[in-house]
């Protein structure tokens, strides 16, 4: 198998941790003579188009002999390997979280050995599911609301000195809800259509977490065939604040007295209607969108798992 790193020289902080993972690649690859290689991107979109190509490359061939990208970097780094591998069964995506929220290893049992290199290097793969949304793939989550202003805070912040991915997310919180919140959207499902004139947040969700640690669609899994969807109907911002700790470990649907706030549903298609054009958060990257449908494509990719 090949092995080929993808390296985020924006991911996360970088530095001295991004600098020993490298250090510890060459170490393991070469005393058990892996065949690997390592590939710094230059911007955002080339980790995709380097996959994309290296894929295409391989179909090609008489023996498609099986490669394994890993996204150095983020969630933002993984969506874009992801997106890449797509359609390729020859090829394997998994990630070595060094970014700002590395929310994705957190639906796994141990996200602490995706940093192990050796685990990683002896991962086995499995197949996860994927969201799809105009002709694009998201892995973990689509955030719209208050979830994704909190992203777009973070990644405002997080470039100043001394703040880490999760202060970054908690300041960014803050900021946001000293503002106004809220979004008008309509939102329908193969099973349900809905109209809420006005909510806190949305999500659309493979994996549980996202804002660095945030549990909000604790009923997700990545591979049972099926979009989550979670909805925060509006509420006065003093009592929004105070489920907030309820909505970061996974509770807030553990009571019947919040069942009024949140509602949460499965389907394997949903459709999001805003009055007009949105930003919103995918797998942490932000991204405008106005109507959009969204749909599961059950086991669309090879995911590696770090060995246990």
């Amino acid at each position: 198998m090949k092995h080929v790193f993808l390296m985020n020289p924006a991911a996360g902080k970088g530095g001295r941790a991004v600098q020993k993972l490298l250090e510890e690649i060459d170490r393991v690859g070469k005393e058990n003579g892996y065949d690997y290689e390592i590939y710094k991107t230059r911007c955002v979109g080339d980790a995709e188009n380097y996959v994309r190509k290296r894929c295409l490359e391989q179909s090609g061939k008489l023996k498609k002999d099986r490669i394994r990208f890993y996204a150095m970097g983020g969630d933002g780094t993984l969506n874009e390997a992801v997106n890449g591998t797509v359609g390729y069964d020859f090829a394997e995506v998994t990630v070595i979280p060094c970014g700002t929220g590395n929310d994705f290893v957190r639906n796994f049992p141990r996200p602490v050995d995706f940093l192990n290199i050796e685990k990683q290097f002896k991962g086995t793969s499995e197949k996860i599911d994927l969201i799809r949304y105009n002709e694009r793939y998201a892995v973990n989550m689509i955030n719209v609301g208050a979830d994704c202003d909190v992203v777009i805070e973070a990644g405002r912040l997080k470039k100043k000195p001394f703040i880490s991915g999760p202060a970054a997310y908690a300041a960014g919180a803050i900021k946001v809800l000293s503002g106004k919140i809220g979004i008008k959207m309509a939102v329908n499902t193969e099973t349900e259509d809905f109209w809420e004139d006005e909510l806190v947040l949305i999500a659309i969700a493979n994996g549980k977490f996202c804002g660095g640690g945030f549990k909000g669609v604790p009923n997700a899994s990545v591979n049972d065939g099926l979009i989550d969807v979670s909805l925060v109907k509006m509420i006065p911002k003093r009592r929004f604040i105070g489920l907030l700790p309820k909505y970061k470990k996974g509770t807030h649907l553990d009571s019947r007295k919040d069942a009024e706030v949140f509602k949460c549903l499965k389907c394997k298609n949903v459709s999001i209607n805003p009055e007009e054009m949105i930003e919103a958060s995918v797998d942490g990257e932000i991204v405008k969108l106005g109507k959009t449908d969204f749909s599961i494509v059950k086991n669309a990719v090879n995911f590696s798992v770090p060995e246990k």
